[in-house]
């Protein structure tokens, strides 16, 4: 059965694409609903959701158990060809968090170190 990564913002989908080496797996979509659609619509892969935990919760996780770790949530349902990766905090401050606690300097790359300005990059491309 064939795997697709649905990330749902372009952080998310350059991070997926890195790790994937595979461009025809990664299907970018805007928004976590579309993600979350797209992904339980689906029927012959098997597909895995890339979100941030935004300030709404999603209905369509509500039939998902969660499993939280170190700003990881991962939705599983027994029997479904979904699962949902839930970035928490959002990406933006999980990256700025992660860089944070390994004294990394984003603006040595140069990218800034504030959640704002890192979505308005974001939002750019």
């Amino acid at each position: 059965m064939k795997i697709l990564f649905m990330p749902e913002c372009y952080f998310d989908t350059v991070l997926i694409k890195k790790l994937v080496k595979n461009n025809d797996l990664v299907w970018h979509q805007k928004g976590c609903n579309k993600v979350v659609s797209k992904c339980l619509n689906l029927k012959n892969t098997f597909n895995v959701g890339i979100i941030d935990k935004d300030k709404k919760d999603l209905k369509g996780l509500l039939s998902f158990e969660c499993y939280s770790k170190e700003g990881l949530n991962i939705y599983l349902k027994q029997g479904s060809n979904v699962i949902f990766i839930q970035l928490n905090p959002p990406i933006e401050k999980w990256i700025i968090n992660i860089c944070e606690d390994e004294k990394i300097d984003l603006n040595k790359f140069p990218l800034p170190s504030e959640v704002k300005k890192l979505k308005i990059l974001q939002n750019l491309r």
